[in-house]
């Protein structure tokens, strides 16, 4: 059972892009912490040919020497949903293994 100040029951969220990747994880994420979820997605051959991407320089470039796992932004959702964030207003939350730090 989550904390009270966490509690996300009975909220309903639509998850753009949530056939797959972060969209899918961020859904299941909702859904496990007992929000109602709107699935919605597309194709996305288009994108992961653009991510032949990137992938070598993402690696090269972040502190952390990798991808993020899509699970790890679960954690700064449930935050950003939740009643906890009630109080939170024109933050911007990195989460990106300290690529920011460094670009």
């Amino acid at each position: 059972m989550s904390h009270p100040v966490f509690d996300i029951s009975g909220r309903t969220a639509l998850i753009t892009g949530s056939s797959r990747g972060i969209g899918r994880a961020l859904a299941q994420g909702l859904h496990d912490a007992g929000c109602d979820v709107v699935l919605h997605g597309r194709d996305a051959a288009a994108a992961e040919r653009a991510a032949g991407a990137f992938s070598a320089w993402v690696h090269e470039r972040t502190p952390a020497g990798r991808w993020g796992r899509v699970e790890e932004l679960v954690g700064t959702l449930l935050f950003l949903v939740s009643p906890a964030a009630d109080y939170v207003n024109g933050q911007i939350i990195y989460v990106d293994g300290g690529m920011s730090s460094v670009l």
